[in-house]
């Protein structure tokens, strides 16, 4: 008997292991991997009308995965299901086109991972970067891989939960570079094999989302005053499929959705009280190989894993201001920026990249939940 049979019974310890596995495995099926005990369920989607329902089915036919060149892949012909991003091949933006110069960045959790190469591509382009996380051998290395040189990158000891410690990181920052025009909140955790939430340490439950989510609120914060004050700026926020597909509760999934929802909710806001000069976005690096996923490396041997370049790609050309149309939105590492832009229309009018809640409406049709105008 396990508790969906009866409200007051709980799952015998096998499927306590279960559920922990499951949780893990959620966020490697959203990118169609199988795990070695011969699983093979796949993530898929659905069509609902103009918009697709993120849910696991089993896909009679998966959908095909293009090549740069239109073509069909051999993975796609082996009967692998693509994730989302991967039907949006991102084209790489020329560096020459990419001038940052005029920009002083902030990157958190840039000791190492997504981090790292999101604080390198951004000084490569030109920024002022200054690069925040706990550990300072890393941010160390960080430096000397962004800036040889060490004129145009900073580094700060922090704690990003800690807002007495960002505060005096990001005034430093200001006093080195100038204010802030660009935040990157990559700073983030992940519990492996943490139990379901009616067994798990609510404290080390919490951290995460602490981490995930407090973390971003405290930095966006520190930033603000002084993006408002300049009419400009940009927040760009790391996020995860983990948190925007019906998957097992966790800490992560439910911190990361947090922050996808923040990212709309704060562009809103802005726009309400005249800082619309400011733009916010959450992104989803893709499933990058990093010391977080390095423990689902032997689990999911057929995993294609998302290259990290692609992430800092992404961010410098948000940095640029050519894409601010798509503010508030949740963006992908392999999204085309450029389709996007070219279909804005559409992007806007079946709300795109946005979390929304559908019903059906007093007339029978379908409709979205929106606050009153």
């Amino acid at each position: 008997m396990t508790a969906r049979d009866c409200g007051t019974a709980v799952e015998p310890s096998s499927n306590r292991h279960r559920a922990r596995t499951d949780i893990a495995d959620s966020v490697l099926r959203v990118r169609g991997a199988a795990p070695r005990d011969g699983d093979r369920r796949r993530f898929s989607r659905r069509t609902r009308g103009p918009l697709e329902d993120h849910s696991w089915r089993r896909p009679s036919r998966p959908p095909p995965v293009l090549d740069s060149d239109g073509r069909e892949s051999p993975r796609a012909r082996s009967g692998r299901t693509p994730s989302r991003s991967r039907l949006l091949p991102c084209p790489l933006m020329p560096e020459s086109i990419m001038d940052l110069s005029n920009q002083t960045a902030l990157v958190t959790g840039g000791g190492r991972g997504i981090g790292r190469e999101i604080a390198v591509a951004l000084a490569s382009a030109g920024a002022r970067v200054t690069v925040i996380a706990r550990d300072r051998a890393q941010l160390a290395e960080t430096a000397a891989l962004a800036d040889p040189g060490g004129a145009r990158v900073h580094t700060a000891v922090a704690d990003v939960t800690d807002e007495q410690a960002v505060g005096r990181a990001v005034a430093e920052a200001h006093r080195r570079f100038g204010p802030a025009t660009l935040l990157v909140n990559n700073a983030g955790g992940y519990a492996p094999d943490e139990p379901p939430l009616w067994e798990a340490d609510l404290g080390k439950w919490w951290r995460t989302v602490e981490v995930n989510l407090f973390g971003t609120l405290v930095c966006s914060r520190a930033v603000l005053p002084a993006m408002l004050a300049a009419g400009r700026g940009r927040i760009v926020s790391v996020g995860s499929d983990g948190g925007v597909i019906p998957m097992p509760l966790n800490s992560y999934s439910l911190s990361k959705n947090a922050v996808v929802r923040f990212t709309e909710a704060l562009s809103i806001a802005l726009a309400e009280q005249g800082g619309g000069t400011v733009r916010t976005f959450a992104v989803n690096p893709g499933l990058v190989r990093t010391a977080m996923t390095e423990q689902f490396v032997d689990r999911y041997p057929d995993t294609s894993w998302t290259p990290v370049e692609l992430s800092g790609r992404l961010v410098a050309k948000l940095a640029s201001g050519a894409y601010d149309a798509l503010a508030g939105r949740y963006l992908a590492a392999e999204d085309d920026l450029d389709l996007l832009m070219e279909r804005i229309e559409d992007v806007e009018r079946e709300e795109l990249y946005v979390q929304r809640l559908r019903r059906f409406a007093p007339d029978g049709g379908i409709e979205s939940i929106h606050w009153p105008e």
